[in-house]
């Protein structure tokens, strides 16, 4: 093979390697969101997707399950994350912080309204 080919298909060979924004956004916010957690290293994803949230600040979001203290999974747990923020549903009970990720993920406006805490934490996060 000539040097151009050989070149050719070092270049092609690359191209398929490349990482995507999106991919590297959900790296990230799988290891913040590792590093919240009681045993990290058990975590387990999935359903993630990159969406466009509210007020124009991208989220991650999508579900964890991990062991908790007592070693037993907890079941798959909603989440949405943006760099400094996260916030996991702990469940049922948990409505506030359930509506905010759904309300998050959906990109649901309406939310904004009725609870001003997360447009204050958006707001935060646009600067």
């Amino acid at each position: 093979m000539g040097t151009k080919s050989v070149l050719l298909c070092v270049a092609l060979a690359l191209a398929g390697c490349a990482v995507s924004e999106e991919d590297r956004f959900q790296d990230q916010a799988q290891r913040d969101i590792r590093a919240s957690l009681k045993d990290p290293k058990s975590a387990k994803f999935r359903n993630l997707s990159v969406n466009p949230g509210l007020s124009g600040v991208r989220v991650v979001c999508g579900e964890v399950n991990s062991r908790n203290s007592f070693g037993g999974y907890t079941g798959f747990r909603p989440f949405v994350y943006w760099p400094g923020e996260l916030a996991i549903s702990q469940g049922d009970g948990d409505r506030f912080v359930n509506e905010a990720i759904l309300g998050i993920c959906t990109g649901d406006e309406t939310l904004l309204k009725r609870q001003p805490a997360i447009a204050q934490l958006l707001a935060k996060a646009k600067k």
